[in-house]
């Protein structure tokens, strides 16, 4: 489905969390910073993206495998994290892109 801004399904569920919510303390970085990442991956029922440097207006979209869009969803200010509730989505690989960025999530229910 596309986003209408009108209205939202309501089995889908999309949280915005903001970084002063997110300890700090309990996570460690050895790794290098990327733009966009999500996780866990493989997923069961919900998936992580984790936001970097959008700063600006931009979307956050979902492919499933034959190449359908499946999920579009417009952000003005840019979060730290989203969390999707993928239990509305059949078992596949997906690809997540968020404006420039994607990356492969499997969907294993």
């Amino acid at each position: 489905w596309n986003f209408d801004s009108t209205s939202v399904p309501s089995s889908l569920i999309l949280i915005s969390i903001p970084k002063s919510l997110i300890p700090t303390n309990s996570v460690s970085f050895s790794h290098k910073i990327t733009p966009m990442s999500v996780f866990p991956n493989p997923a069961t029922q919900m998936a992580t993206i984790q936001l970097s440097h959008f700063l600006n207006t931009t979307t956050v979209s979902i492919t499933d495998p034959v190449g359908k869009q499946q999920f579009i969803y417009p952000i003005v200010k840019s979060p730290e994290q989203l969390i999707l509730n993928l239990n509305i989505f059949p078992s596949g690989t997906y690809l997540i892109t968020v404006g420039s960025e994607s990356q492969k999530l499997t969907i294993i229910h």
